[in-house]
């Protein structure tokens, strides 16, 4: 959430009674978002301005805690659940040209052109409203509405044309090439 009561938006996390500066860009944001998504963990070094501090591993779930909170900046509202099927909506990496161009037609922003706190890049790409990106991420959260099997069926086959491919975990790419070796 912004606070609109403050000048800034954060730049720093509080860990353990240490202030830890951070790197804003939304940029090194979008690295690290794509490696949590890919790997399910992700460096968190790129994040951190100042390299030379420690943090005591007492800290380290309070600071991946922290910079969690930081990643998602949850608002309060809407307070319901936004996507119960648990599909993947927003791809920051994969949908790179789709929130380019959105931007530069919706707020004029050249993305390629200026640097932006993650926060302030995450609050606008929210709301974007134009373009293939908008479109994208009303099918991949497409969920039959009513009785009308002709919106329906055109927004399932959307579904399926702007979901995301299903990645494999090692476990599954070991299995497939046992299989494939077992033919060959």
């Amino acid at each position: 959430m912004i606070d609109l009561t403050k000048k800034d938006l954060p730049t720093s996390l509080n860990v353990g009674g240490k202030f830890i500066l951070l790197n804003t860009d939304f940029r090194v944001w979008i690295k690290f978002w794509q490696e949590l998504s890919d790997n399910g963990n992700a460096k968190i070094e790129n994040l951190i301005k100042d390299k030379k501090i420690e943090i005591e591993p007492k800290y380290n779930e309070e600071l991946n805690n922290a910079i969690m909170q930081f990643l998602y900046n949850p608002n309060e509202t809407p307070n319901y659940e936004a996507n119960e099927t648990n599909n993947k909506i927003i791809d920051y990496y994969l949908d790179g040209e789709y929130i380019y161009s959105a931007f530069y037609r919706q707020y004029g922003i050249d993305l390629l052109e200026v640097d932006m706190h993650w926060h302030k890049f995450k609050s606008l790409c929210d709301d974007l409203d134009v373009g293939l990106f908008l479109h994208a991420k009303r099918a991949r959260g497409y969920k039959k509405p009513s009785k009308n099997d002709t919106e329906d069926k055109y927004w399932q086959r959307e579904k399926k044309a702007w979901s995301f491919k299903t990645k494999l975990t090692q476990e599954e790419k070991e299995k497939i090439k046992e299989f494939d070796d077992y033919f060959n």
